[in-house]
This record gives C-alpha cells, structure tokens and sequence, in this order.
C-alpha cells in the first residue's frame, strides 16, 4: 500500500488494518502530493506477483494520474483509491481562518478519465460498493481506478489523536 501526501494518508495511517500484516508494506510519501500512484507502480515491479493499492485523494491524483498510461502500456495491475472530497483537505483544515484560501476542484469523473486512458475504473458511493470494486480490483489484469466521494467536512483532525 502506498498513499500521498496530505489528509488521505493521514486517514490510511490512523484506520487501515491490513488482514494479513506479515506480508503486507506501507509506503508513504513524507513529502508533496502525488507521491501514492508512481510508489505503487515501483512496488509492483518490485514485488509483480503481490497486489498493490495507492490511496491519494483528488489533488495528489490530478498530478500524477497521467503515470496510469504507463501502467496501461506495461500491464501493471494495480488499484488506485481516490478519496474525492473536491478541495484540497490539508491546507483547508489547518491553516488559520484569517489566512484560508480553499482551492475548491470541480467534480470531476475521476472513473471516466481513468477508462479514457484504459484503466479499469468505478465510482462507488458506499462501503459495501467499495468492497465490492476493491475485490474485483484485485484481480483485474489492468491498473483500477476506484473514485470515492467524501465529505470536505471530514478533516484528518478526526481520525487522529487530540494534542491538546
């Protein structure tokens, strides 16, 4: 599993529990946004025979989503899970009230520009559809892109422990 930079990994650090944790890694990127999807790709050519999984959320994803063409062209499966809360979450949710510039994406169909560069690609709108898309993820023999909708109200101050 690799994530990107910003809210999404904190939500992967602080709630993913992998059902085998002996054989499972964790990649994170310790620096900027689109970091998730090339680590994922590297881990598979490292490790061809094990499934990989890249989360990032929809900035990190716009960056580096043109990567996905070379997974295509090398037949690298992989899964991509896009947490789309249409903003850019980290700097929306830490920076101070009088210094707030929100950066608000247009709702893109992050599914269909991953199917026009020949990926697999779903939008789910629920756990159970997420299961689901994340199990025949894994045994597709193309890259998968999984578009999940989140709210922008949800802030990686949720999912981590209080400081104060």
């Amino acid at each position: 599993m690799t994530t990107d930079a910003g809210e999404s990994r904190a939500h992967m650090l602080n709630w993913f529990r992998s059902a085998s944790p002996a054989r499972s890694s964790f990649l994170t990127g310790g620096g900027g946004m689109g970091y998730a999807i090339g680590a994922a790709l590297g881990a598979k050519l490292a490790h061809p025979d094990g499934p990989v999984l890249a989360t990032c959320a929809d900035g990190g994803f716009a960056m580096t989503m043109n990567t996905l063409m070379n997974a295509v062209h090398e037949r690298l499966p992989s899964t991509v899970v896009i947490f789309k809360n249409r903003a850019l979450g980290w700097p929306l949710h830490v920076m101070p009230e009088s210094k707030k510039q929100p950066f608000d994406f247009h709702d893109f169909d992050h599914a269909a520009i991953a199917r026009a560069m020949g990926c697999n690609s779903v939008r789910v709108e629920s756990p159970a559809q997420l299961r689901h898309a994340l199990e025949r993820a894994r045994d597709a023999d193309l890259p998968t892109v999984i578009d999940v909708p989140i709210t922008v109200e949800a802030s990686y101050l949720d999912s981590t422990a209080s400081i104060a």
